[in-house]
């Protein structure tokens, strides 16, 4: 089974690292390696969440009463548009922070940019480059073994040449891969739906307290000579969305991980969730974030998949010739046709190879949840 200590999954390539796990809980940090790796589908409003105040426009108001919002300027031409219309247009700000503050100058325009910004969340959460998708990762289960036994070609020759210019002896380098590796990784925080630099509402307050700074106080679009407490009630209304709102991982169909290195695939959802008595699934069996009764969830199936020790692959271990997949780049993705990841044509000729079985195999051993799963689903 999977070790009863604090694992850690470092990203190689963006050099973040993820605790995830626990002495009581190996995978306690599934439901982020997963949101790490996915896109989300949407979002939803997070119930019972305290409204975050925002002071940063304060400072830009001229009238005594703050909490005061006064009645916006109209809009003009602008004004008589169909909200699709308006929706439209501020599909063509490509900065998110030049929509929020677009949206900002007037009731109407936040009506229809509210919308395009919990869109452009998503995309912003869905490109690789905020996220985890096609990075090579690895979870490794022990800190007393030598870079001697890291998985191939986990390191560049710069990086081997880096670490060796610190060893005694370059032969046998002494250094405790996971600790020094650590040393060099930002720690990501469970649970978090992006970093600083990809969070659209650290962005704005970020400019915007720039503004201030730098001008004293801002002009607003709406054509009026001072900010208003209106102005800021819309631009607070937009930032909540970061703190009102959480990223949802839930499909038409169940959820694989896709290994972009190899040209494998697990459908993972299938494991996590077999066919009850009856042939009935779960109705989480949809959702990339669930985990069934026993604890398991898709997190601990790539865990599995990816853990490696001193010995070297936990996987190769378990399973007599199953491919080691500690240190490739991965994608978790709905089994829908427009939603697979493309595969280059140089691996596999770009048809991708079900290893759900073998899988399997290994989860029933390193997994005991999985085998009471099956064991009640008969299968």
């Amino acid at each position: 089974m999977l070790p009863a200590w604090k694992l850690g999954t470092m990203n190689m390539d963006k050099r973040h690292r993820l605790v995830v796990g626990g002495p009581e809980t190996p995978c306690e940090g599934r439901r982020t390696l997963v949101m790490e790796l996915a896109r989300p589908t949407g979002l939803q409003r997070i119930p019972l969440r305290g409204r975050t105040a925002y002071n940063v426009c304060f400072s830009w108001e001229n009238d005594p009463h703050p909490n005061q919002v006064l009645a916006s300027e109209p809009l003009g031409l602008l004004q008589r548009l169909p909200s699709e219309l308006r929706m439209a247009i501020l599909q063509y700000v490509d900065d998110p922070v030049d929509l929020f503050c677009f949206s900002t100058a007037h009731d109407l325009l936040l009506e229809v940019g509210y919308a395009v910004s919990q869109r452009r969340y998503l995309e912003l959460r869905s490109q690789a480059e905020n996220s985890w998708i096609g990075d090579r990762i690895v979870t490794f289960s022990d800190t007393n073994f030598t870079f001697e036994w890291l998985p191939p070609r986990l390191l560049s020759e710069g990086e081997i040449a880096r670490i060796q210019a610190l060893a005694f002896a370059p032969q046998h380098i002494v250094l405790d891969p996971p600790r020094y590796l650590g040393r060099t990784c930002r720690e990501i925080i469970g649970g978090a739906k992006g970093f600083p630099s990809t969070n659209v509402a650290f962005r704005i307050r970020d400019r915007l307290m720039t503004a201030r700074r730098n001008d004293g106080r801002r002009t607003p679009a709406n054509g009026s000579a001072r900010w208003t407490p209106a102005d800021t009630s819309r631009m607070e209304e937009l930032l909540a969305i970061d703190t009102d709102y959480e990223f949802t991982y839930k499909a038409v169909c169940p959820w694989a991980i896709f290994n972009l290195s190899k040209g494998e695939y697990v459908r993972a959802g299938d494991i996590v969730f077999p066919p009850a008595p009856g042939n009935e699934r779960s109705t989480e069996y949809h959702d990339a974030l669930a985990v069934n009764k026993y604890g398991i969830g898709i997190g601990e199936i790539l865990m599995a998949r990816i853990l490696w020790g001193s010995q070297g692959s936990y996987s190769r271990s378990y399973v007599e010739g199953l491919a080691v997949w500690a240190g490739d780049r991965f994608e978790i993705a709905p089994m829908i046709v427009h939603r697979i990841p493309a595969l280059d044509e140089s691996i596999k000729g770009g048809k991708w190879e079900d290893v759900t079985r073998d899988t399997l195999k290994l989860a029933r051993k390193l997994l005991p949840g999985v085998e009471e799963a099956h064991a009640f689903a008969g299968t």
